[in-house]
């Protein structure tokens, strides 16, 4: 759980879904550097009910203000996912970070997982180009000494991994075989679909 220190823990009542009851966002934050927010949302009626539960999804971080993305009146959840945070030789600042997306469920009575549905909105700038500062990275030279913290391979795979939780795959291993050439490439897309089979937001 999180830091019981009360500057740590914030309460918001906020009008998320479309109806007469308003909504409690429960934030509370471990206060790790980069991680360890958990967050839950209930449902104001007679009896509160519990709609969101960042617990369920496992590798979860910070949550954004929520939006209503596609303007039916209902709001959005938008929260970090910290699964491939630290991925193979990448530290913090290169791992690729992406946004996952939960939309109420009416007839569920919670928010779930809807990445396909609004992956317009986690689509990467680009269209999957890399910094040409690692235009001169050769498929002979040694992974580990040309790319010390990752930093090539998060740059790929800050768009690859965007991609296939958008539900693109197949662009997503294109850019993957267009722009990763060093020789763990094969090691690294096993990992990778190792990391997926586990991960409930992705889906």
């Amino acid at each position: 759980m999180g830091s019981s220190i009360e500057e740590m823990n914030t309460w918001e009542i906020c009008d998320l879904i479309k109806g007469d009851n308003e909504e409690l966002i429960i934030k509370q934050y471990s206060g790790g550097a980069h991680c360890c927010e958990y967050n839950w949302v209930y449902e104001f009626s007679d009896q509160p009910v519990e709609i969101f539960n960042s617990f369920d999804y496992g590798s979860l971080g910070f949550m954004s203000t929520p939006e209503d993305l596609n303007n039916d009146g209902n709001y959005e959840l938008i929260l970090q996912n910290l699964t491939f945070d630290y991925f193979y030789r990448c530290c913090h600042a290169a791992s690729p970070i992406n946004s996952v997306v939960f939309e109420y469920d009416v007839t569920q009575g919670k928010y779930i997982i809807q990445n396909i549905k609004f992956k317009d909105f986690l689509m990467p700038e680009g269209n999957g180009n890399i910094s040409d500062e690692f235009d001169n990275i050769k498929p002979t030279d040694n992974p580990d000494e040309v790319d010390p913290g990752g930093y090539y391979l998060g740059s790929v795979l800050s768009n690859v991994i965007a991609y296939l939780y958008a539900g693109e795959a197949q662009k997503a291993w294109e850019i993957f075989d267009k722009n990763y050439i060093l020789s763990d490439k094969e090691e690294i897309k096993d990992l990778i679909l190792k990391k997926l089979e586990s991960d409930a937001c992705y889906q």
